[in-house]
């Protein structure tokens, strides 16, 4: 870590307490899934197994994968044309956030909450988040306090992107270590305090 990013991280931590949230719990972001990744139910998709899936990650063949936020399963779409959806059972993988945006997946997260608030802004994929984080494109995160989802400020761009969350432990170390100022709203406020 940064000796410099202590004090921030350390805030940060204090704002993470005070709502009930834990550095030891994971958070994480992503996004609306796209309007085709899913058209099969999830019960007549085939399903692979975690191992095949990840070899396929690696050798390119992944276009997208759209996780559950509760990263039991995901929908995964393959590069090939006319290619089925496939359905995978998760496990806890510290690394597959890193291996799928490594190997350029788009990454979206099937959020049960979706509401007619996070329409009003621009939707933005969890791998596309990260990208722009580490390149020093994103100035502000403010978090929902329900770890949900988060809206994005861009230094360039005036307006916001909504993001949603899934399980990444890296998160806000990665966010600290980029300069990213970190906020941490109760729901009920978010509206209000971000427009």
């Amino acid at each position: 870590m940064k000796t410099k990013s202590q004090p921030q991280y350390l805030k940060l931590l204090s704002a993470l307490t005070i709502f009930g949230m834990s550095l030891v719990g994971e958070v994480v972001f992503a996004s609306p899934l796209p309007q085709n990744t899913v058209q099969e139910s999830p019960q007549k998709l085939k399903t692979w197994r975690y191992s095949q899936f990840i070899m396929e990650v690696e050798k390119g063949n992944v276009k997208t994968v759209s996780i559950d936020y509760d990263l039991t399963t995901a929908i995964v779409t393959l590069k090939k044309k006319n290619s089925q959806n496939k359905q995978v059972t998760l496990v806890s993988d510290p690394d597959l956030i890193n291996t799928l945006i490594g190997k350029n997946v788009d990454i979206t997260v099937l959020s049960p909450n979706v509401s007619d608030e996070d329409k009003k802004y621009n939707p933005l994929q969890y791998s596309d988040f990260i990208k722009d984080v580490k390149n020093g494109n994103v100035e502000k995160v403010s978090l929902f306090a329900d770890r949900s989802k988060a809206l994005v400020t861009y230094k360039q761009k005036s307006e916001k992107s909504l993001v949603y969350l899934l399980s990444d432990r890296q998160l806000i170390q990665v966010l600290v270590d980029n300069n990213v100022d970190i906020t941490v709203l109760p729901i009920i406020n978010f509206n209000r305090e971000e427009r």
